[in-house]
């Protein structure tokens, strides 16, 4: 089967400094950006999902089409647990990380972000 790879060209990310969508802080707001506005979004969609069919949440890695690669294991498998786990929030609040840089990483919403460290304001002592 031959591919046609063509539309990569036209690619927002093709003029953009590559460790955007690799970042090692775990932040893909401006990633994301630029996928959104990004012309083939729907084609880098369609080649990622043949790329990593069959992958773990774990092999899926960079923002592809603006998801992260846990955006994409939940999109390929609806019945993946979709657990935010509390105990991630509270490290990298208290890390000092804003709330949306956390809610990127984790996969949540700022809401979630702010209710857990709410929730959790004895384990985050002054961070919350």
């Amino acid at each position: 089967m031959t591919r046609n790879f063509d539309w990569m060209e036209q690619a927002s990310c093709a003029q953009t400094d590559p460790e955007l969508f690799f970042p090692d802080s775990g932040n893909v707001a401006e990633a994301r950006k630029v996928c959104h506005a990004c012309p083939v979004k729907l084609d880098c969609e369609a080649h990622t999902q043949l790329l990593e069919e069959g992958f773990s949440r774990d092999q899926r890695v960079g923002t592809w089409a603006g998801q992260t690669g846990r955006d994409r294991y939940r999109a390929a498998d609806p019945t993946a647990p979709q657990q935010t786990t509390h105990g991630q929030i509270v490290h990298l609040v208290k890390r000092g990380l804003p709330a949306d840089t956390v809610a990127d990483i984790v996969g949540c919403s700022t809401r979630t972000v702010w209710r857990v460290a709410s929730q959790r304001r004895s384990d985050l002592g002054e961070a919350a």
